[in-house]
């Protein structure tokens, strides 16, 4: 396990220009969400803002003001808005932009602190995982679309089914 010494990580406490306007609103949202622990802390983070956040396909970043008012927003604006909350709770965290399938993406890494250091917990808040994240399979089989309802995701199980086909993921 990869784990980060204290000095790489502090960077990722302070709030970036997108955010900064809002840090009021984010700590009302967030008090509500701190958990028993910093795991605990961050899946409520992301399940609060997979269940309050719809994903629209577009390339413009809005400000965490402004997809919060909308309530819905691309995976970089709901990726900023994420690590606004988890950072409001003291949780290093960052946006990490890559590629799914051809397609660009953004997700966030959170990271805990462990004995030596940090270690990072990805978190994809479109899809509602923490802790998973970087499988081409991930976007192909379980992106959000309004339009698809084949896709079944059985959080018990950990399986992901779609056409038949059961894929089973690692995180909560």
């Amino acid at each position: 396990m990869y784990e980060y010494r204290k000095s790489d990580i502090e960077r990722y406490l302070h709030l970036q220009p997108l955010q900064k306007h809002t840090h009021s609103k984010i700590k009302e949202i967030a008090s509500k969400l701190l958990g028993s622990n910093n795991m605990d802390t961050i899946r409520k983070v992301a399940m609060w803002v997979y269940r309050n956040i719809r994903y629209e396909k577009t390339y413009i970043r809005y400000s965490v003001t402004d997809t919060l008012s909308r309530r819905k927003g691309s995976c970089l604006s709901i990726s900023d808005l994420t690590v606004a909350l988890l950072r409001s709770l003291n949780i290093p965290a960052t946006v990490v932009r890559g590629m799914y399938m051809e397609n660009h993406h953004a997700w966030v890494e959170a990271y805990i602190p462990r004995s030596r250091g940090y270690v990072p917990v990805p978190i994809d808040v479109l899809s509602g995982f923490v802790g998973a994240i970087g499988s081409l399979w991930f976007s192909h089989y379980l992106e959000k679309s309004t339009r698809d309802k084949e896709v079944f995701l059985d959080q018990k199980s950990k399986v992901a089914i779609k056409q038949g086909i059961q894929i089973v993921y690692d995180g909560d």
